[in-house]
């Protein structure tokens, strides 16, 4: 699960 929300978050800030 931590690392599905890591890659969301990288994702996230990635995409900004």
């Amino acid at each position: 699960m931590k690392r599905i929300i890591g890659a969301i978050k990288a994702s996230t800030i990635s995409h900004i």
